[in-house]
């Protein structure tokens, strides 16, 4: 847990140092399942965190770390962040699986 501690620390370190990060939350679920949600003025800076050496770093463990993972990106006119029910029913809907190295069996 602690390899896992340490590079979220950098990658919110990094995060908050982008300009054009406008916003962000997470969640720890139980069963240590970690949500995130970001909201960014445009794409630009979203992709510039995204390809930071600390968010790469961190998305290399990805397929170790987890049995689970999954993202999508999201457009939206509002400039608050919607709430958990609704941003888990756009996972839902329009994420994307990322490959992680043993998946759960659900």
């Amino acid at each position: 847990m602690l390899p896992f501690i340490r590079a979220h620390e950098a990658s919110v370190k990094q995060l908050v140092s982008i300009k054009g990060f406008l916003t962000g939350k997470e969640l720890i679920d139980r069963n240590l399942a970690f949500w995130t949600l970001t909201m960014w003025k445009d794409d630009n800076p979203m992709r510039t965190f995204r390809n930071s050496a600390a968010n790469r770093k961190a998305m290399q463990k990805l397929p170790v770390w987890y049995n689970e993972a999954s993202y999508f990106h999201w457009t939206q006119s509002e400039s608050t962040l919607p709430d958990w029910s609704l941003a888990l029913q756009k996972l839902f809907e329009e994420g994307k699986l990322s490959k992680v190295r043993k998946p759960s069996v659900n």
